[in-house]
């Protein structure tokens, strides 16, 4: 999947989000509400990916996040390649955020000449059937030629390799 947003969309999209939120905020939203607090915290984590990966998120990948985001997970995607990433690399981020329950998650995408690949690292650890759930995906969708998971008592690293 592309970004079917140009970067000047994205960031109107995410003004809008932002002021009607605020808006909301000055009239008659419980700032002391957990969920009120919950969003608040999404729209904040969209404006640093925005600032930090610029015109990175297709809305299928921003909608991933942000639902991630609400289950409680902590996100944080960083990128060694200037978006637009390969279709392949939205489709990896979507299916590491559906795997995710409430754990802090950082997706780093990598590359070479060669290849692109993509790391992920998970606190507190993945659960066996979280990896295989996640290798499963991998497979059926063609995304990548190597998917290795290692989990120790911390966390749970996962390297998605050569990238179809």
């Amino acid at each position: 999947e592309v970004n079917e947003l140009s970067r000047a969309e994205q960031a109107e999209r995410l003004g809008d989000d932002l002021g009607a939120f605020l808006a909301a905020a000055a009239v008659d939203l419980d700032l002391s509400d957990p969920s009120v607090k919950r969003e608040a915290a999404v729209l904040a984590a969209r404006v640093r990916d925005e600032l930090e990966q610029p015109g990175a998120w297709p809305t299928t990948v921003r909608e991933a996040l942000d639902s991630a985001r609400r289950r409680g997970a902590i996100v944080a995607v960083r990128s060694t390649i200037p978006a637009p990433w390969p279709t392949q690399v939205n489709r990896l981020i979507i299916s590491l955020l559906s795997a995710t329950k409430s754990e802090k998650v950082t997706i780093t995408i990598r590359a070479t000449e060669e290849s692109v690949s993509v790391r992920c690292v998970v606190n507190p650890p993945w659960s066996t059937q979280q990896g295989d759930n996640l290798k499963l995906a991998v497979a059926k969708q063609e995304l990548a030629t190597s998917v290795v998971i290692d989990t120790d008592d911390d966390s749970t690293m996962i390297d998605l390799n050569e990238l179809r």
